[in-house]
């Protein structure tokens, strides 16, 4: 039997994107949480109805996880479509409970042996984890989970025999369903989650179309790069716009309690996360290194970070760390606009 043969730069893709993710999680669980609870020492450095250009740092990290989550999909995709039904899926639900399994057991370990020796008695809001939360991690792995099993059961075989018009008018459907307003609130009306599921299976299969087709082949890299500077140039326009309109409202309805800033949150189906996640994807495919037993290693080894640090175990624990201090002693300065 063969062995599985890695690709590096798909690797180094991975390890990028589970960067990304901790450092979105970082963000949206700890940084945010902090700057809009005015309980928290320091939250109300940011709570005047005032711009603050320090805040695009932690809109900048915002669409990260989304994005990141999308990656992810793509990349199975790349290498799992053209297979059809021929992927075993037993051995991929095997691989993911073992990696659950030893997630919830490591982190009901760690959590309690740190609890015990570091935190007991003292006034702190670190949980410690049981092994009950087996069935209650991470909810990428679930999602990425049926998004597999769907596209390699019933959409694969069916896909592969089209022609690539067909291939593509079938994914800019998907792209339809997901993105429009009605249409996506119709799906999730029919199933809860029915349309985060749609658009996963929209970047596996396009994760297979660009294997098969490679359209972007005659898009330059630069351009590539200018259309991430583009969508990021929209990214903090729109959140300014979206802090001016809260602070005219804030000042017209003159608002006593401390202002809150409203950061734009973005969801696995948004346009946003699909165009930097494919844009991103394209430009590591087109990284040309060499195999590395330690990039393979490591872009192996995602999954089961992603697993360990997406809990409230490590949540509360990065809460502890003072993140608004950080992020005002840093060397852009306290700056207003």
């Amino acid at each position: 039997m063969n062995k599985k043969i890695r690709n590096s730069n798909m690797e180094l893709l991975r390890i990028t994107a589970m960067i990304m993710i901790i450092i979105y999680h970082i963000t949206y669980h700890c940084v945010t949480d902090q700057i809009s609870d005015m309980q928290y020492v320091g939250a109300n450095i940011f709570s005047k109805p005032v711009f603050y250009k320090k805040l695009f740092l932690i809109e900048g990290v915002l669409p990260w996880g989304m994005l990141a989550n999308s990656i992810f999909i793509l990349i199975s995709g790349y290498f799992l479509v053209e297979r059809g039904k021929n992927v075993n899926l037993g051995n991929i639900s095997q691989k993911l409970l073992l990696q659950l399994g030893t997630a919830a057991i490591s982190l009901t370990l760690i959590s309690s042996v740190f609890y015990k020796i570091h935190l007991a008695g003292e006034n702190t809001s670190v949980k410690t984890l049981s092994i009950i939360d087996f069935n209650y991690m991470s909810w990428f792995v679930g999602y990425y989970f049926i998004v597999v099993v769907i596209a390699c059961l019933f959409i694969n075989n069916y896909i592969n025999k089209l022609d690539q018009t067909s291939y593509r008018n079938l994914l800019l459907v998907w792209l339809g369903l997901f993105s429009f307003m009605w249409s996506g609130n119709v799906l999730d009306n029919i199933g809860d989650g029915l349309r985060t599921i749609i658009c996963g299976l929209f970047m596996f299969e396009l994760g297979g179309y660009i294997k098969k087709y490679n359209p972007f082949d005659k898009i330059r890299t630069v351009v590539l790069i200018l259309l991430i500077i583009i969508t990021y140039g929209f990214i903090y326009l729109s959140y300014v716009n979206n802090v001016n309109d809260s602070i005219h409202e804030y000042i017209a309805n003159s608002v006593t309690e401390p202002f809150s800033q409203p950061f734009i949150r973005f969801d696995n189906y948004g346009i946003i996360p699909v165009i930097l996640s494919v844009t991103i994807f394209e430009l590591f495919r087109r990284v040309k290194i060499k195999n590395s037993k330690i990039i393979n290693f490591l872009g192996s080894s995602t999954f089961m970070i992603y697993l360990v640090h997406d809990n409230e175990f490590w949540w509360n624990l990065w809460k502890e760390r003072d993140w608004i201090s950080l992020l005002t002693d840093t060397s852009f300065g306290y700056c207003k606009m």
